[in-house]
């Protein structure tokens, strides 16, 4: 795979990899704690982390962000992160209190 498709062979082959042992952890998980999921906070938080990971990714691979100086371009990363995720976590609380108090 990797001979033959360079760095997108490796890039694909290690996705897949790291999938299969998330997807084998997740089952260890489940089998020997007493954790549960889906919690609907645990759904929420991670979407929040991804989301915020992706707004940040998005800036920071602009031309104008991304040929800046590393270290500035770093600053802007965590900005954009700590901001979008600092919204989606005031977001989060609500969506937990409307929940919360329908349920």
């Amino acid at each position: 795979l990797i001979p033959k498709y360079s760095f997108y062979g490796a890039a694909f082959a290690s996705c897949v990899t790291q999938l299969l042992i998330f997807f084998l952890l997740f089952i260890f998980t489940l089998k020997f704690t007493s954790i549960r999921f889906p919690d609907l906070r645990f759904l929420i938080f991670l979407a929040t982390i991804m989301i915020s990971g992706a707004a940040m990714s998005f800036v920071i691979s602009r031309p104008q962000v991304y040929y800046l100086n590393i270290f500035i371009s770093i600053i802007i990363g965590i900005l954009v992160y700590l901001a979008t995720f600092l919204v989606l976590k005031l977001a989060q609380k609500r969506i937990i209190n409307f929940y919360g108090k329908t349920n």
